[in-house]
């Protein structure tokens, strides 16, 4: 897939960001998976990059909103990420990973318990993201709600929940204290 350079990036303007997992795998069903995506987005708001506006991490991706206010453009916003999150997600996973091998090999030799001295795993290299994304520039009021609204929809859209507050991983939670829901 080639990559375009998009020339209407400012350093003001609100986007809306949709990105995929790799052969959109459900990784982030996995709670501790899809947690590392939101520290990720808070990260990246903290270094005053982006304001968040709204997100939801569902299974198989992402959905998010925010302004940049920082020096980079929207295609740096979103490389840094999804680089972050994998190399936070494939940490994880590799641990977990290196877990369940050791426990495997000491139940194979008929060990009852975990012991150390395992030899070192392989880095953990899975493709978490696929490497294009979606954006759109949110020009008016009427499309930012709109897209708003779609963002904490979109769980109970794909049938995960029946009330957008329901989904853990959105930030509905913020809208709904705020009396927005």
């Amino acid at each position: 897939m080639s990559r375009l350079r998009r020339t209407y990036e400012g350093p003001t303007k609100i986007y809306f960001v949709t990105t995929n997992t790799h052969y959109r795998r459900k990784l982030f069903l996995d709670d501790g998976l899809a947690k590392v995506v939101v520290n990720t987005l808070l990260f990246i708001q903290k270094k005053r990059w982006i304001d968040m506006i709204a997100y939801v991490v569902m299974p198989d991706g992402l959905h998010v909103m925010f302004e940049i206010t920082g020096g980079k453009n929207v295609s740096e916003v979103v490389h840094s990420l999804k680089s972050y999150a994998a190399q936070r997600i494939n940490k994880l996973r590799q641990g977990r990973d290196a877990m369940l091998r050791q426990g495997r090999d000491a139940l194979a030799m008929g060990e009852n318990k975990l012991i150390g001295g395992a030899s070192q795993p392989r880095r953990y290299m899975k493709k978490v993201w696929q490497d294009s994304f979606y954006d759109r520039v949110v020009d008016n009021w009427s499309y930012l709600n709109h897209l708003i609204n779609y963002i904490h929809y979109n769980p109970v859209k794909d049938g995960l929940v029946d009330k957008p507050e329901d989904w853990k991983w959105s930030s509905v939670h913020i809208y709904k204290k705020k009396g927005y829901y």
